[in-house]
């Protein structure tokens, strides 16, 4: 598609090059004066790296799998300015644009696509010149390129009244799936099932319309405050030793807090002060 301008109109927007590069956010010739993109490479087709083993005396070897390495795309650009001090100021902006790491590198040509990836090198500028060509290296060490458009599949009742749901993927590897499930009445287990295993959520066995409180609050420590001393009780980390102890109470900052105290001979084989509550 080419984009005409009548002769008796001004014209001020910039036409980007089909393949200029947004860094982060930014097409860089929507900033920078003078400058173009020419053409990139480095986005096209992934390199594998196959992992394999030599067997004795076998012929060929023994294939392990493959894995893929990350990839460098590289911008080559011009930049033409009237003066040196404009073009020093372009390169100055260059630098700004491009500090960031880790960012979404979008191509004019594929909008809806995008790499992440962190700018690692450049060409040296000829010196002398106002106008010059020159390269930029993105580094994407996941050499994936993704999609900005989020696809959604609505899951069907089968003849079985079970939810079916049919997920098509057109890219060239896996992704993950983010699930979205809405409840229309009580129920305690969700269980979702494909061909690569199978999620659980909640208690299978608990029948609907049961109520089951996420939690119950068992006691507090007035309840131990209140309770009065149990010198007859069991000490169940030291059974084999008596309880010859009493605790008592005191306020410190308005706050209570339970002491120890002792009543009766002590003994090597005594322990302190021993309240028992029985939870629930």
């Amino acid at each position: 598609m080419y984009e005409f301008v009548d002769t008796d109109e001004m014209y001020t927007k910039t036409i980007l090059p089909a393949e200029a590069m947004s860094y982060n956010g930014v097409f860089i010739e929507n900033e920078i004066p003078g400058y173009r993109t020419l053409y990139v490479s480095g986005r096209e087709l992934m390199e594998s790296e196959v992992q394999d083993e030599t067997i004795n005396l076998l012929d060929g070897t023994n294939y392990l799998g493959k894995r893929y390495p990350p990839r460098t795309i590289t911008v080559t650009y011009q930049l033409i300015a009237s003066t040196c001090l404009e073009f020093r100021d372009s390169f100055n902006k260059l630098n700004r644009l491009l500090k960031d790491e880790q960012v979404k590198i979008i191509f004019n040509d594929e909008p809806d696509k995008y790499f992440i990836g962190t700018k690692i090198g450049n060409s040296i500028p000829s010196p002398g010149s106002n106008s010059i060509t020159g390269n930029i290296e993105i580094y994407c060490s996941n050499p994936f390129k993704y999609s900005d458009i989020l696809k959604e599949f609505i899951a069907e009742p089968n003849d079985n009244g079970v939810l079916e749901v049919t997920v098509i993927n057109d890219g060239s590897v896996s992704v993950p799936i983010d699930y979205e499930i809405t409840h229309n009445a009580e129920s305690g287990f969700i269980g979702v099932v494909s061909d690569k295993g199978t999620m659980q959520f909640g208690k299978i066995d608990e029948a609907d319309k049961e109520p089951y409180e996420q939690n119950e609050r068992l006691g507090t420590l007035w309840d131990f405050i209140n309770l009065p001393n149990d010198t007859n009780g069991t000490d169940y980390m030291h059974p084999s030793h008596s309880v010859k102890g009493t605790l008592g109470t005191s306020t410190w900052f308005d706050q209570t807090f339970l002491t120890l105290g002792v009543s009766g001979p002590i003994s090597s084989s005594s322990n302190g002060g021993l309240r028992t509550l029985i939870l629930p």
